[in-house]
């Protein structure tokens, strides 16, 4: 059976990189949030005003829920890596 090589370092990597776009995402929910806010304030009418704000707190939370899903992935490449390097240390060379 042909072996596997895996890039540990690269794949450890990934969490970092992950969790940066995911920081970054995390910061425009709520930058859109606060736009949102602002626009729906100066609308001048309570039904536009009140639509303003639900559209920013439905974005948000989306935008939340995927950087959430960033920073499990990047987690989950940290465990990957970390069980690739279990199972090569743990292993019989012949």
């Amino acid at each position: 059976m042909p072996g596997i090589n895996v890039n540990t370092d690269e794949l450890a990597a990934g969490r970092g990189h992950h969790h940066a776009i995911a920081g970054s995402i995390g910061g425009s929910a709520g930058l859109l949030r606060a736009a949102a806010s602002s626009i729906a304030e100066s609308a001048g009418h309570s039904g536009a005003m009140a639509a303003g704000a639900d559209f920013g707190t439905v974005w948000e939370g989306a935008l939340a829920g995927n950087a959430e899903a960033l920073r499990r992935t990047g987690d989950n490449l940290a465990a990957a890596a970390h069980a690739y390097r279990e199972t090569d240390e743990g292993q019989m060379r012949t």
